[in-house]
């Protein structure tokens, strides 16, 4: 086999995942339908210049766009909803990241030494193993995924361009965590300046949109402060280890799994017992592989949730998303060995087999991988094809169906003012549950509001502001707490039982919408910032005179020494102006604020300009030319 076969061949099934979204067969797992669909839509209206690229004012009462790298602004392989439905532009995203993964991963087993059929067993493997296609529900683990094989392949051949562009592209595709994983990775396989500088110059590329997110983090409700089980949850447990070798092994019960498919081709497992300590990219990337899946089992074992809390400084959510790059690691290391002894590698996948078989619900698959994965030895044709066979039962996690959004339940009634629904809990989960992407989206979960123009208190971001986060604890916490649920501006509550404080609006399949007759108004002149019990007393009128994108600016009158209250997350972004003049804003108690004023008329004006902007550009602005100049030499 041609290595340019080989290559043409690693895209098939990223291509056909392309060609069934064109067709309207798209895939609608997990948070898919109502986050990563609704979200880049708001994308496309941004670079259409129909929306705001700094707030998003519809979700968290106002919570920073560009600084979320899960809006994919600055990330042109996520825009394809400029010319087509969101729904099929997030499939041709799936597909188009599971060929750059797939190819990247070949480009890293020849780099390695591998055969071309050896490195197209591993292209397919990647593609179409478990963690990889489960990851494409959590659509950002997928797309840093993708680069983190070309990471590795610029951080060998010694290319500083190369490995910065590929750093910079994991870093915009909006999962850090994986994308520092992927740095670490690089320095480790090739510990010398050029692949230093190669990725100190991908970040900097990036730090027009990481700057301003730094400082969204350093606001936001992660940290030590923050209960263990949070923080490790997600976590892979030592019983569903198994599962990375035997199709259709039965998954213990988990709150919550991050990975629903572990499963990987047979031939990569025995094939990294091959690992020799001479072949040192080899030996590296494949302790590098074994590393991830330790730190994804990690937080499961006893005591293994504080180490994880200390290491991770409680910043790190769902570690089962280390499997991916383990995965990425694993297999071009297996790819690129040399052939064991072959009485053992039968004997090892006889045994491997015949375990898998007794304890599977799919035998007849485990019997195929075992048989494929004993003929490896003598013709990597039987990997290759031992790969492919995933895709017998592992495309099922992508949920690929004709779908098209539906309408929330009660949504004219959600329409009216703020919507606060009640936390999640388990009765929502089964209704969604029964239900499916319409329940989800009635619940107003993930970014289903951008839809159709609903405003949410709630944020189902990768974070939470603080303040927020504390002020919707209070609210919380039960009808005895209805004056934080008027602070939040809330007029509307949503909730799968009746609440007996306010008065019902609409009920429709199981849902209740509530009108919240003593929501604070968004913005007002009041006497003061008000504090539980007591609510705003209004003294005078903010008539709104102009909007231009995050600017708002207001003819005020007073009746008396008050303040202009402004009823958004408190932010570093925001910026206020009493009569042209730069004012620091008056805080109260959770997300209240203000401008103080003085008595008569006066112009107020509100600007949110993401903090640490300029800053970041000028980081990446040096940072290209540098480029442009590593480029031209």
């Amino acid at each position: 086999m041609s290595w340019r076969l080989a290559s043409a061949l690693s895209l098939g099934p990223g291509m056909a995942v392309v060609a069934l979204a064109l067709a309207g067969v798209v895939p609608i797992a997990r948070d898919l339908p109502d986050y990563f669909v609704p979200l880049r839509g708001r994308t496309a209206q941004v670079l259409a210049g129909h929306s705001s690229p700094w707030l998003n004012e519809q979700v968290g009462c106002g919570e920073p766009f560009f600084a979320n790298p899960q809006s994919a602004l600055l990330y042109p392989l996520a825009w394809w909803a400029l010319v087509m439905p969101a729904e099929r532009a997030v499939g041709v995203e799936v597909g188009v990241h599971l060929g750059i993964l797939a190819f990247g991963v070949l480009c890293l087993a020849r780099r390695l030494g591998a055969a071309p059929q050896a490195a197209l067993a591993a292209a397919w493997g990647a593609a179409l193993s478990g963690p990889v296609l489960s990851a494409a529900g959590m659509l950002n683990n997928l797309e840093t995924a993708a680069w983190l094989p070309w990471v590795w392949d610029g951080a060998l051949a010694g290319r500083t361009w190369g490995l910065a562009l590929a750093v910079a592209a994991s870093f915009l595709a909006a999962e850090p965590v994986l994308a520092l994983l992927g740095v670490l990775g690089a320095v480790l396989l090739a510990p010398r300046w050029p692949t230093l500088r190669g990725a100190v110059l991908g970040v900097a590329v990036c730090a027009v949109q990481l700057v301003p997110m730094a400082f969204w983090i350093a606001a936001g409700d992660r940290g030590l402060d923050q209960p263990l089980e949070a923080m490790t949850l997600g976590g892979v447990t030592l019983g569903e280890v198994p599962a990375l070798l035997f199709p259709g092994f039965p998954m213990p019960e988990a709150e919550v799994r991050f990975l629903p498919l572990l499963t990987l081709p047979l031939w990569a497992a025995l094939g990294v017992t091959t690992l020799r300590p001479q072949e040192h990219g080899r030996f590296t990337l494949g302790l590098f592989g074994l590393a991830c899946l330790g730190l994804a089992v990690l937080p499961t074992l006893p005591w293994g949730d504080a180490f994880w809390a200390g290491i991770s400084f409680g910043l790190v959510r769902l570690p089962g998303r280390f499997v991916i790059p383990a995965v990425l690691a694993l297999l071009p290391a297996a790819a690129a060995g040399q052939p064991p002894r072959r009485g053992w590698w039968v004997g090892a996948t006889t045994a491997l087999g015949a375990v898998g078989m007794s304890v599977s619900n799919q035998p007849e698959l485990v019997f195929l991988q075992a048989l494929l994965a004993a003929l490896a030895p003598w013709r990597f044709a039987a990997a290759s094809a031992a790969s492919l066979a995933l895709g017998l039962s592992t495309p099922q996690v992508l949920e690929l169906q004709r779908w098209a959004p539906e309408a929330a339940a009660c949504l004219k009634a959600q329409e009216v003012g703020r919507l606060y629904p009640l936390p999640v809990d388990s009765q929502q989960m089964r209704w969604v549950g029964q239900r499916g992407t319409s329940a989800a989206a009635s619940l107003a979960w993930g970014y289903a509001v951008l839809r159709d123009g609903r405003q949410l208190a709630r944020s189902f971001g990768p974070l939470t502001n603080r303040v927020l986060a504390q002020h919707l604890a209070m609210a919380d916490r039960g009808p005895a707490y209805a004056w934080w649920v008027a602070a939040l501006g809330a007029a509307s509550v949503l909730s799968l039982k009746r609440v007996a404080t306010y008065p019902v609006v609409c009920r429709e399949d199981g849902l209740w919408v509530h009108r919240n007759p003593s929501a604070f108004p968004l913005w007002a002149v009041v006497r003061a910032l008000p504090s539980p019990p007591h609510f705003p007393e209004l003294v005078g009128e903010a008539i709104l005179e102009a909007q231009h994108g995050v600017r708002w600016r207001f003819r005020v009158r007073a009746s008396s020494s008050a303040v202009f209250l402004w009823l958004f997350t408190p932010d570093r972004g925001w910026r206020f102006f009493h009569n042209g003049v730069p004012v620091l804003p008056e805080r109260g108690v959770g997300i209240l604020q203000g401008v103080r004023l003085v008595a008569g008329e006066q112009l107020v004006e509100v600007a949110y300009r993401p903090p640490g902007l300029l800053l970041g550009l000028g980081i990446s602005l040096a940072a290209l030319v540098v480029l442009g100049v590593l480029w031209r030499r």
